[in-house]
């Protein structure tokens, strides 16, 4: 049987590996809606990128002993093999795959210097939250006043699973976060960093 630290970090690699995936997705698929593959606004790609950061952090949870390195490779990988699978991979392909490297590498370098966990999946999942919110009142919103489309059953209850998952996220990130830092390997081995 596992014990608790384990089984803690498998259900919250799960949540953020689940989460990151369903919103990557959708993401991807609203991008895909849009004429000719580009995006409408500026809000999928930074829900793809947000996606992609707290699926690092699902991975992480399940290696805790992964080298940061190979996340940001892996980061950058996934936009660039995306790309590839649905399209040519042109250049603003190649510039959001380094965006999303660089945010992963920022991320991950401010985490460990605030000695703090939890603070990519923090940022990821309150971007995602927000953007979901927007986006599912606007579509609320056009459904109930202008009648372009009638909302089904399935709308409904995906937008309140989608956002229940990204509440769990931030939720549980937020108690990864701002609990009480852990002592650095530096302080105790006498501060010095010997």
């Amino acid at each position: 049987m596992l014990d608790g630290a384990i089984s803690v970090r498998l259900l919250t690699g799960t949540l953020y590996a689940m989460t990151a995936i369903f919103m990557g997705y959708a993401a991807v698929l609203s991008m895909m809606l849009a004429i000719n593959g580009a995006p409408s606004s500026w809000l999928e790609p930074v829900a793809l990128a947000a996606s992609i950061v707290l699926l690092m952090a699902g991975i992480k949870a399940f290696a805790p002993r992964l080298a940061d390195l190979w996340l940001i490779v892996l980061s950058a990988c996934l936009p660039l093999g995306l790309c590839a699978i649905l399209m040519a991979v042109p250049a603003t392909c190649w510039v959001f795959a380094f965006a999303v490297a660089t945010t992963q590498w920022a991320l991950g370098w401010s985490g460990k210097s605030l000695n703090r966990d939890g603070l990519s999946a923090f940022l990821a999942g309150s971007v995602l939250l927000v953007l979901w919110t927007v986006a599912e009142y606007r579509l609320f919103d056009d459904s109930l006043n202008h009648g372009t489309m009638r909302l089904s059953s399935y709308l409904i209850v995906q937008a309140v699973l989608f956002w229940f998952l990204l509440a769990g996220v931030v939720i549980r990130s937020a108690c990864a976060l701002f609990r009480r830092a852990r002592p650095t390997d530096r302080l105790c081995r006498g501060g010095l960093g010997v």
